[in-house]
């Protein structure tokens, strides 16, 4: 895309503030399929928007879309979120989907791609045929999230960009805060995107470690979601207990306050060593029964 309508930011969190407080204000509706990554809703509150959340009724049956574009149009939305690939449940939406959401709409739609290499790993294609930067000229109402955290292992640097429609580009590039991404990041950043074939090739293995986790949770009777993302959320028979005795042995998971995801917990694939030392704690860890 041109260079002008990629804006850049300290991370997803600081370009989540961004298009909140560029597009929302006290009262207006902001639209979040839910569970979802905290900080739309988070940053919805700050600006003083109305939280209009869409919970699903089974962690894994996404909402539909048809669903998600009646209650924008219902509650008058000025803002919907779509993370895609979804945090924490690992699934996706498909183009087509995100057509039919954002057309027409009177409301900026902002798609998550924040973990969509790995869903591009996952299928065996190039992660650009997936995304929906390909939509933004039939919907001017569209703008895109990426970063540099996930995919690349840049968390630390805190990298990430929007990809705005043209004729947003430059509110949008005047909004930002200035050298918000520092001149270490840059330089990494790019470095980063100068090798395009090693980044695939990490990809692929930690989609691979990834596939062992959730072939190893399956086996010790955990439910698991489906996942194109470098995680795994699963529920275990006792997820409180086996998070803190993972922790004891220096591995984190996420763990769940309670709501829909209570009792489950998100683990990340790491290489393939410190994938083994997690499989290792369950084969511990894990009741036989489960097994």
């Amino acid at each position: 895309v041109d260079p002008a309508r990629i804006i850049p930011g300290a991370g997803a969190d600081e370009l989540i503030r961004l298009v909140t407080t560029m597009a929302v204000g006290p009262g207006d509706a902001v639209v979040i399929p839910t569970p979802t990554f905290p900080m739309f809703a988070a940053e919805a509150s700050l600006a003083g928007a109305r939280r209009v959340d869409i919970p699903r009724e089974d962690l894994a049956v996404r909402q539909s879309v048809e669903q998600i574009r009646s209650v924008a149009e219902r509650e008058s939305a000025r803002l919907v979120w779509l993370c895609t690939p979804n945090n924490p449940t690992g699934d996706e939406y498909t183009l087509d989907e995100v057509r039919e959401l954002a057309t027409d709409l009177s409301a900026i739609v902002i798609v998550d791609e924040v973990y969509l290499e790995f869903a591009g790993a996952s299928a065996g294609v190039e992660t650009e045929t997936l995304s929906a930067v390909q939509l933004q000229d039939e919907s001017p109402n569209l703008l895109i999230l990426r970063s540099m955290a996930k995919a690349y292992g840049l968390a630390g640097a805190r990298v990430g960009y929007l990809i705005v429609p043209d004729g947003l580009a430059e509110r949008f590039d005047g909004a930002r805060l200035p050298l918000s991404v520092a001149g270490p990041s840059e330089a990494m950043a790019l470095g980063a995107l100068g090798d395009p074939a090693g980044a695939r090739q990490r990809l692929l293995r930690i989609v691979a470690q990834r596939e062992r986790l959730a072939r190893s949770l399956d086996g010790h009777g955990c439910r698991t979601l489906p996942s194109v993302t470098n995680f795994v959320t699963f529920r275990p028979p006792d997820a409180a207990a086996l998070a803190q005795a993972l922790l004891a042995r220096g591995i984190a998971v996420r763990v769940y306050p309670p709501g829909l995801l209570d009792g489950w917990l998100r683990i990340t694939a790491r290489d393939e060593p410190g994938t083994q030392r997690i499989l290792d704690a369950l084969d511990e860890l894990l009741p036989a029964t489960a097994r």
